[in-house]
């Protein structure tokens, strides 16, 4: 690993989090819509704000409590004490993302089983029981049209590959999991084929909007191809000669460029992005204090080449109870090949696979793998 990467390293080394699946039993009938990041987002916000709010009709930013509340920590991070470019930003990013399947649930009827994922970032995770109970009360509010109902069965932490390593509730019984996850686990989640080239642990072929039924108009010009792949083994094996790399978006990916949105998967606008996030998320939630210089990571990205676009424009749509009205958040879907000195950003595009890209990452959007 070169200097440059170890840079990326050293800034990422305080992240760390805890990777949930949240494993349910439909209680009643639940219609699901096909993406339900919306939905679960919204039913969590609400029952853990009726599980952790003492002053009812006081909003968050004028609350006395705001500073020791869980709900308004998770849902209205503040900016308290932070200066300089980062009071550019209107609040804090959230400590939460939700990992949610594309592909569309329809009705879970009674006693059907299903599940959701939540990754908590750095201090949310002490907050673990609070969740747990949430979740619990999401299911008692229910979910959906007709507010569907479910019990949760139990919650599982995740290790650094996905698999289920550690069952944190279960029959009403909690306990913290044994450690949190952080850049090294994130990197043992990934390998190469050996010869230089990126792959992922689910295989080339596996998952993606093409099966979940999603379409779209193409982003980029060229008909889909074959994906480079294959079998490998540790993460570190070849990594020092990575030349290709493949990434899938697998829920829409929504960049801002000079006010707009961005349609063509450019690695550079990838890599400033999540820069950008992992910054921010290590700042307000892992205890880090020390500002990224950006400048010679975002040249090297900028000379990295996307050599084949199989990405597509999707449209996904919300109601937004807070503004009453609904919002069109779109975002390009699909695989994108990228060729050039791509080992130095292995950790963080690692990384940010587990917390999402762009906007709209507590939603769900900007999920994607690398491979």
């Amino acid at each position: 690993m070169d200097s440059l990467n170890n840079g990326i390293l050293d800034a990422l080394k305080p992240f760390r989090c805890l990777r949930l699946r949240v494993e349910v039993r439909a209680t009643r009938n639940i219609l699901l819509p096909p993406y339900l990041g919306s939905t679960i987002r919204g039913a969590f916000g609400m029952a853990l704000r009726q599980t952790c709010c003492v002053l009812r009709h006081q909003e968050c930013p004028t609350c006395l409590l705001r500073s020791r509340c869980v709900y308004s920590y998770t849902f209205e991070t503040s900016l308290d004490g932070e200066s300089g470019k980062l009071k550019r930003y209107t609040s804090a990013p959230h400590p939460f993302v939700l990992n949610l399947d594309t592909h569309p649930l329809g009705v879970q009827e009674t006693g059907s089983v299903f599940s959701f994922g939540v990754t908590l970032i750095g201090r949310a995770a002490d907050f673990l029981p609070y969740f747990v109970y949430t979740f619990q009360r999401m299911g008692e509010l229910g979910l959906g049209k007709g507010r569907g109902t479910f019990e949760v069965l139990r919650v599982l932490a995740l290790d650094g590959r996905g698999v289920d390593a550690e069952e944190v509730y279960a029959h009403g019984d909690l306990h913290l999991p044994a450690k949190l996850l952080g850049v090294e686990d994130a990197l043992a989640g990934v390998g190469t084929t050996g010869d230089g080239r990126a792959w992922s642990p689910e295989g080339p072929g596996s998952g993606g909007l093409e099966q979940a039924g999603m379409s779209g108009t193409r982003a980029g010009g060229a008909e889909p191809s074959p994906a480079p792949g294959g079998a490998g083994g540790d993460a570190g094996s070849a990594v020092p000669g990575l030349s290709e790399l493949q990434v899938r978006f697998d829920t829409p990916a929504r960049f801002i460029q000079r006010g707009g949105l961005c349609r063509k998967p450019r690695f550079d606008l990838l890599v400033g992005n999540l820069l950008r996030r992992m910054e921010n998320l290590v700042r307000f939630h892992c205890g880090g204090n020390g500002e990224w210089v950006y400048g010679s990571l975002l040249e090297d990205a900028a000379r990295v080449e996307l050599v084949r676009d199989e990405t597509r424009w999707h449209d996904w749509e919300r109601y937004s109870n807070r503004q009453d009205r609904r919002m069109k958040l779109g975002g390009f879907v699909g695989r994108a090949l990228y060729r050039g000195r791509l080992t130095p950003f292995l950790p963080l595009l690692a990384l940010g696979a587990w917390v999402n890209v762009g906007k709209g990452t507590t939603f769900g959007l900007g999920r994607y793998r690398v491979g």
